[in-house]
């Protein structure tokens, strides 16, 4: 889950509970309402006149009014019918408001389904080839499904340049803070890590490290799936947010295993030049490598 829709679904559960508490004010104070106006003469106790007062306030408010218990007073009989028409306006506000929630979770998908029609009457009116047909769709669907949500967008870009920039550079440095080799480093060596980051893209089925290779980059998954192979069998699939090569940072040393791309990836690029650059500056990131090579070396 987003930075973003995170914060937005914190914030909407604190909508709730406050409209939840004032709903709960309302009723009481109805309830007082009723109660001082009719009054229950043959209720055993104040309790019981309370509760019946609440059931009243409740059956008038949501239209079910079941008449057991009815206004005997003309003041009764005005205070009932303002309670009826509060209640007629309340139900029609949550009716509007569910709706509008139901409407505003699906516009991303609507608008996501809408763009894939689009492109498939496009593919079928300039007669594309079905092969070509099935990679556009593929990569269509990986790039809506990147894309920040109009909420997200928004904030960003109603944000100044500045926070903006230190926004972003937030979102960059998540993922960084779990892979072993960065943990516990400065905010300020994670920051220079993240502005040495290089994004690049790979189409499906492509390879992004071979058996072989002399390693000099570490691989971060931005968006999509690699699939990590050992003598051509599968070992484990990456998703978004996990790392890989990253030992080729602490060391000249050939890569072990071929990384292949499931589909459409976005990956950021750490080279071990600018990581040997930010290790001379900070000295945690360079303890972090030295004991990650320690152990790594113990456990081969």
């Amino acid at each position: 889950m987003s930075f973003f829709k995170k914060i937005s679904l914190i914030e909407n559960k604190l909508v709730y509970l406050k409209n939840f508490g004032f709903f709960l004010v309302a009723i009481h104070i109805l309830s007082l309402g009723w109660f001082l106006i009719e009054g229950f003469s043959n209720s055993p106790d104040l309790l019981t006149s309370y509760n019946k007062s609440i059931y009243w306030t409740i059956t008038t408010l949501t239209t079910i009014g079941y008449g057991d218990i009815t206004p005997q007073s003309n003041w009764g009989r005005v205070y009932t019918m303002l309670v009826m028409l509060m209640g007629v306006a309340v139900y029609g506000a949550v009716i509007a408001k569910v709706s509008s929630f139901l409407i505003q979770k699906d516009k991303r998908s609507e608008v996501a389904k809408e763009k894939l029609e689009s492109l498939k009457s496009f593919m079928k009116h300039y007669e594309i080839p079905l092969s070509v047909q099935s990679e556009i769709k593929d990569y269509y669907t990986h790039l809506l499904g990147k894309q920040a949500n109009e909420f997200e967008q928004q904030i960003l870009n109603e944000l100044p340049s500045g926070l903006k920039k230190q926004v972003l550079l937030h979102i960059k440095k998540m993922p960084l803070k779990r892979i072993e080799l960065f943990k516990n480093c400065s905010e300020e060596c994670l920051n220079e890590v993240c502005a040495k980051l290089e994004q690049v893209f790979f189409e499906p089925n492509r390879h992004i490290i071979k058996t072989g290779q002399m390693g000099a980059e570490m691989f971060l998954l931005d968006h999509g799936c690699v699939e990590i192979f050992i003598n051509e069998q599968s070992i484990v699939k990456l998703e978004k947010g996990q790392c890989f090569g990253e030992m080729a940072l602490l060391g000249e040393q050939t890569r072990t295993a071929d990384v292949i791309s499931s589909s459409y990836c976005d990956l950021y690029v750490l080279s071990k030049s600018d990581f040997d650059d930010i290790c001379e500056k900070h000295k945690d990131l360079y303890d972090n490598a030295q004991a990650l090579m320690q152990s790594r070396l113990k456990a081969a």
